[in-house]
């Protein structure tokens, strides 16, 4: 309800649920560890969803690189909220179109994107294998594996991303 996905409810605790808890824990401005503990569990049964930062119409995405994580928006409303790794050295901000996309693995001069859409120049949000809780990326919007395909399906093109501390 609270907009952070986690793959189907099954009672198993694996990576989607942990990353689903990490982007919480994010938001919330908790320690980021991906475990869903006794704070995490108090915090959620009074945290709402957060609003969009700008007001811009139609979908689109926002990218918060302070606390590292991707909005999907929808007229104004957060739809998802995506735990992500954006640049150790930074990932510009400012504003941006998805003007590429392409499906699976993608080698680039820096390694491989799983399914990437780029809103930049050399600049794209895509599925790794490594999503830690810090930048860590070359620049890239990464976003765990299992949800790439999922984000692909969304991020279309011409559409808005706004990035931003």
């Amino acid at each position: 309800e609270l907009r952070y996905p986690c793959g189907d409810v099954d009672g198993v605790y694996d990576e989607r649920t942990r990353d689903a808890v990490m982007a919480f824990e994010k938001v919330e401005k908790l320690p980021r560890d991906g475990v869903a503990g006794a704070e995490v569990w108090q915090r959620i049964f009074s945290a709402q969803t957060p609003a969009p930062r700008l007001t811009a119409p139609g979908t689109r995405v926002e990218v918060d690189l302070t606390r590292q994580v991707l909005f999907m928006i929808s007229d104004n409303v957060v739809k998802e909220i995506v735990h992500v790794s954006t640049g150790k050295l930074g990932t510009p901000t400012g504003h941006g179109e998805i003007w590429l996309r392409q499906v699976g693995w993608q080698e680039c001069s820096v390694g491989w994107m799983y399914y990437p859409c780029y809103f930049w120049p050399r600049i794209a949000i895509h599925g790794s294998s490594s999503v830690p809780p810090y930048p860590a990326s070359h620049g890239c919007v990464r976003t765990p594996t299992w949800i790439s395909p999922h984000m692909y399906e969304q991020l279309l093109m011409d559409m808005s991303v706004d990035v931003y501390y």
